[in-house]
């Protein structure tokens, strides 16, 4: 049976989320149920085109990436360790 990261499984572990704005940068935290933090970030050249919540999703999606890579991480090696039938 072949086993994959699901986004509802990313979505759950992204639960806990704080945006900092500083000028034209947008930090996401995704704290995730065991504590461990990630981070995205996004950055707008000019201030004039400066979108909140457009940086928002940004920074939020990169965040999704690292924890989508880390969960993925977590189940090959719950796969490398069962035994093989």
């Amino acid at each position: 049976m072949v086993q994959t990261v699901t986004l509802d499984e990313v979505e759950a572990a992204c639960a806990n989320r704080e945006f900092i704005v500083r000028d034209t940068l947008t930090i996401c935290v995704v704290t995730m149920p065991n504590g461990f933090h990630v981070v995205g970030t996004s950055g707008c050249a000019d201030p004039a085109k400066f979108n909140k919540e457009f940086g928002e999703k940004l920074a939020l999606d990169k965040a999704k990436d690292q924890v989508w890579m880390l969960l993925g991480y977590v189940l090959k090696q719950k796969l490398h360790d069962e035994p093989s039938n």
